[in-house]
């Protein structure tokens, strides 16, 4: 039988009329990440060390001394990890004026693979913890995500909310996904995707399709990489009914370390491409990134927007970041949030050093409903972590593989951050954007 059809394909998908389809650095007047060390970034980081967090600060920007405020608004403690390094749970608190309270508490499950199996949020009501969401997992027996499926809490029962379902090819890549939601009886389709890949791994094109009592095209993404495998351009293209119509790009540069040193984001208006975003990175001798700087063109100039920075430990874990945002004009920075991470670290009895170079990238974005985060090499058992502007917590799924779908579910518009933990460890962050 098939599904009725979706009343609304335009809110799927988003069409970038002004906005580039694959900015893995930008854009927005917003920085890049809220937590420290973001796209594009590498580590020397003792794999016989694992980070394991004692809690983590957030502060904000103080208007008025323009200087960050003295104490924290929010912060993350009682981190709990299983014997296997897996994340347990913690707690989320903010400050009322006089006293922190609790807000939010993360669970998570794991099977006997150490795969995330369940992750479920709950919120405190001043006397007892509430179930609020949780996000169930299966897995196939490469520990690819084969299937995903959120619910809500109604005060009595979990209840369906949407499920997503992919395939894989030989080499454990994405080859599709579908996306559909409950209805309350049954599940409705809403979208597929169909994903290309070279002979690297590399995805180089991928097709959208919206359901409407079939599966009609919506949109197309190009993907073009340089010899060293550094991704280089996308273009982003929409379905008139007869061609692929030229939507928006993003170009990207590189220094000799192959760090990325430059992204340019433009959009097509029918005659020439058109600028409208770009930013600038900066990193150390260890390629960790420490700076980058995101401006908007106005017409004539490239205007300051948000700044990013990071510093670093000996071993090349993340202390600290600090976000700047100016205003209009790019005349006065006006807003900020920066955050403190504390932790220690503990031996798994490796001895080897990782070098590899760790590349997130993510598109769309901005994006209105979901958008992809791409790692340049397949993870194990490893974790994503979606943060507000704030750093609190929105949501935490398995990754395992190259790729992962990020669903805008029930979030408001704005800026957010992603994370990626392989063996509990940062390996990538970005920031994302829903329009």
């Amino acid at each position: 039988m098939a599904l009725p059809q979706y009343s609304n394909p335009s809110k799927l998908f988003t069409t970038h009329r002004n906005a580039a389809r694959f900015t893995p650095a930008h854009p927005s007047i917003y920085p890049m990440s809220q937590n420290p060390a973001l796209y594009p970034t590498s580590f020397d980081i003792p794999e016989s060390l694992l980070q394991r967090f004692d809690s983590i600060s957030t502060f904000e920007w103080d208007k008025m001394s323009h200087t960050w405020k003295a104490n924290p608004i929010e912060k993350r403690i009682d981190y709990i990890y299983s014997s296997n390094a897996k994340l347990l749970s913690y707690r989320l608190q903010t400050w009322n004026g006089s006293a922190w309270v609790d807000d939010r508490k993360l669970i998570n499950s794991y099977d006997a693979n150490d795969n995330l199996v369940t992750q479920t949020e709950q919120s405190w009501t001043g006397s007892v913890w509430l179930n609020g969401s949780q996000n169930n997992y299966m897995y196939d027996t490469d520990k690819n995500i084969i299937q995903s499926i959120s619910l809500s809490w109604n005060g009595t029962n979990w209840q369906y909310q949407d499920k997503t379902t992919n395939t894989f090819d030989p080499f454990n890549n994405v080859s599709t996904e579908c996306y559909q939601s409950w209805d309350g009886s049954m599940w409705l389709n809403h979208y597929v995707k169909s994903f290309l890949y070279n002979s690297n791994n590399h995805k180089t094109r991928e097709i959208s399709q919206i359901w409407i009592n079939t599966w009609v095209d919506y949109s197309k993404d190009t993907l073009l990489y340089d010899a060293q495998n550094n991704f280089t351009s996308d273009l982003f293209q929409t379905w008139n009914g007869a061609t692929w119509m030229d939507e928006s790009r993003s170009t990207f540069t590189y220094d000799v370390n192959q760090n990325r040193a430059t992204a340019l984001d433009q959009s097509w208006n029918g005659i020439a491409w058109i600028d409208w975003a770009k930013s600038t990175y900066r990193f150390d001798a260890n390629h960790n990134l420490t700076r980058e700087l995101f401006q908007t063109w106005d017409g004539s100039l490239w205007l300051n927007a948000s700044e990013y920075n990071s510093t670093y430990d000996v071993h090349n874990f993340a202390k600290s970041n600090a976000n700047r945002y100016w205003n209009s004009t790019g005349t006065e920075i006006n807003a900020g949030d920066s955050q403190f991470f504390y932790f220690h670290t503990i031996s798994n009895g490796l001895n080897t050093t990782s070098t590899t170079i760790n590349k997130l990238l993510i598109y769309p974005n901005p994006f209105q409903t979901e958008t992809y985060l791409i790692l340049d090499h397949a993870i194990e058992n490893g974790i994503l972590q979606w943060l507000d502007i704030w750093g609190r917590e929105v949501k935490l799924m398995p990754f395992s593989g190259k790729e992962i779908r990020l669903e805008k579910g029930t979030q408001k518009e704005g800026i957010y951050f992603v994370q990626v933990l392989e063996k509990n460890r940062v390996i990538g962050r970005q920031k994302i954007i829903i329009q």
